[in-house]
C-alpha cells in the first residue's frame, strides 16, 4: 500500500512490507481437527474393506493366497453371486453397520444472543398495534424477564436453599438433649471399637 502526504515540511512516505498477515484471518477457513483423523476413522476403515471385497469378488477365479486368512469380522466378504447388492458407505448409513458418521470439516459456530426483546411495544402496552400482520415484532401482551433478572431470582433462590438447608434444631437427634452448640468426642465408644480392632 503506497501513500504520500503533502504537509508544509516535505513530502512523507509510507510502504507495505508486502507480507500478508495471515494471523488475523478470523479462523475463516478453519477445519474442525477434533475428530479421528479421516485416514483412520471408521468410514476409512469401511472403505478400505468394500474396495478388497471388490477387488475379490472380480479376480475370484483367480486363486489368491490371502484367501484363508482371516481378516476380522469386519474384512468378511460376501460371496453369494445372485444376492449381491451395491456395496457402498452411502448405503449403509442408513442402517448404521459401519460406525459413526464422519463429522462435518468445515463448520463455523455462531453465537446470537438476543438482548432486544423483539416485541412490538404499542402492542404491548395498548393491544394494538397499526402495522397489525404486516409489523416484524412479535404481538403479545405478556411479561418476559430478562437474563438478568432470571439469574438474580436464581441467587436468592440459592441463598434460601442453603440456610434451609441445615437443621434449625439444637437438640440432639437420638436423644433430644440440648447441645448447645457443644459436641464432645465419645470417649467410651472409642475405646470400645479400639479394643474390638486388637
Amino acid at each position: 500500500m503506497r501513500r504520500m502526504m503533502t504537509q508544509n515540511l516535505g513530502a512523507h512516505h509510507y510502504q507495505s512490507s508486502k507480507e500478508i498477515q495471515v494471523e488475523h484471518d478470523s479462523r475463516a477457513t478453519a477445519t474442525l481437527e477434533t475428530e479421528t483423523d479421516f485416514s483412520r476413522d471408521a468410514r476409512a476403515v469401511r472403505e478400505r474393506v468394500l474396495k478388497r471385497a471388490k477387488e475379490a469378488l472380480k479376480g475370484k477365479s483367480k486363486g489368491t493366497k490371502n484367501d484363508k486368512l482371516y481378516k476380522g469380522i469386519h474384512g468378511y466378504i460376501d460371496y453369494k453371486a445372485g444376492f449381491q447388492r451395491e456395496l457402498t458407505v452411502a448405503s449403509e448409513k442408513v442402517g448404521g453397520f459401519h460406525g459413526p458418521l464422519r463429522a462435518s470439516a468445515h463448520i463455523r459456530a455462531t453465537t446470537r444472543f438476543d438482548y432486544q426483546p423483539d416485541i412490538c411495544k404499542d402492542y404491548k402496552e395498548t393491544s394494538y398495534c397499526g402495522y397489525r400482520d404486516s409489523c416484524k415484532f412479535m404481538h403479545d401482551r405478556g411479561d418476559y424477564k430478562s437474563g438478568w433478572q432470571m439469574e438474580r431470582e436464581w441467587d436468592e433462590a440459592e441463598e434460601i436453599r442453603k440456610r434451609w438447608h441445615h437443621s434449625k434444631n439444637k437438640k440432639r437427634f437420638v436423644c433430644e438433649k440440648p447441645t448447645l452448640g457443644i459436641f464432645n468426642t465419645a470417649h467410651e465408644i472409642r475405646k470400645r471399637m479400639a479394643a474390638k480392632g486388637k
